[in-house]
C-alpha cells in the first residue's frame, strides 16, 4: 500500500534510512506526501548505518539510531534514502532481518497508470509517468522525471536515474542501475546487476554484471556473477 492515506491510527511510526543527498530528497517527497493531511507526527526521524551520525539533528529529524533501533521497534515503517542497488540491498535485507515493514511512497504529481503494480518499498519522485500492464520487485526508485512504459517489468533494487525513458516491452534484472537521461528501446532486455551510463542509448539486450555507455551503447566493463555481494 502506498503513503496515500497513511493513518495513524492502523500505521506504525515512519523513518527514513540513510541520510545522505538522496535520502534529504526522500524526505522532501515524504514531506509532499503528506502535505496537508495532518499527519507529519507519523515521519519521526531518521535511521542510519553510520555510527558517527546518531543522535545528530538533520532537515530538524533527530537520527535515532540504526538497524538495531529498527530491530527495537517492530513493525516501524521505513523508506531507504538509498541510491546504490548493492548497498540497497544489503541494507533492505537487514532491515527485513529487523521486522520492518516498506511502504511505496508516491509523489503527488507522478502519473501512475491503474494496471500498474508496484512491489513493496518502490519510490516514485516528481514527474514520473508509468503508463499501463508494468510491474516492479521491490526496492525500486524512480527518479525525478522517468517514463516507465507498457508491458514492462523491473527487478529488485533497482535504480532509475532523472529523466530515463524505459520504452514498452522493455524488461530488466534485479539490481540494475540506470543512469540519468537514458533511453533504453522497446523489447530491450538488460540482465540482473547491469550498469548502464547517464545518456546511453540502448538498442540491444544487455548482459547481467556488464556496463554499457554511449549511443548506442557499448560493453566497457564485464564483472564476475555475484560481484555485488562483496
Amino acid at each position: 500500500m502506498g503513503m496515500r492515506g497513511y493513518d495513524t491510527r492502523e500505521q506504525p511510526p515512519l523513518v527514513i534510512f540513510g541520510t545522505g543527498g538522496f535520502a534529504r530528497e526522500v524526505h522532501e517527497l515524504v514531506e509532499d506526501v503528506l502535505e496537508g493531511t495532518g499527519l507529519e507526527h507519523v515521519l519521526v526521524g531518521w535511521v542510519d548505518d553510520n555510527v558517527a551520525m546518531h543522535g545528530k539533528v538533520v532537515h530538524d529529524l533527530p537520527v535515532l539510531g540504526g538497524v538495531e533501533w529498527v530491530r527495537a521497534h517492530p513493525g516501524v515503517a521505513v523508506v531507504l534514502g538509498l541510491g546504490s542497488p548493492v548497498v540497497k540491498r544489503r541494507v533492505a535485507l537487514a532491515l527485513i532481518d529487523a521486522g520492518a515493514t516498506f511502504p511505496t511512497v508516491i509523489h503527488p504529481t507522478a502519473v501512475i497508470g491503474r494496471r500498474v503494480r508496484l512491489g513493496a518499498g518502490n519510490i516514485v519522485t516528481a514527474g514520473v509517468i508509468m503508463t499501463t500492464d508494468c510491474m516492479t520487485d521491490a526496492f525500486v526508485t524512480f527518479n525525478l522525471g522517468v517514463t516507465f512504459a507498457h508491458d514492462s517489468t523491473i527487478g529488485a533494487y533497482t535504480n532509475v536515474a532523472p529523466y530515463a525513458l524505459l520504452s514498452g516491452n522493455f524488461s530488466c534484472g534485479e539490481g540494475v542501475d540506470i543512469g540519468t537521461g537514458a533511453t533504453i528501446l522497446q523489447g530491450v532486455q538488460v540482465g540482473d546487476w547491469a550498469i548502464i551510463g547517464g545518456g546511453a542509448l540502448v538498442n540491444r539486450p544487455v548482459l547481467s554484471n556488464t556496463t554499457v555507455v554511449g549511443v548506442p551503447a557499448k560493453v566497457i566493463k564485464e564483472r564476475v556473477s555475484g560481484w555485488h555481494l562483496v
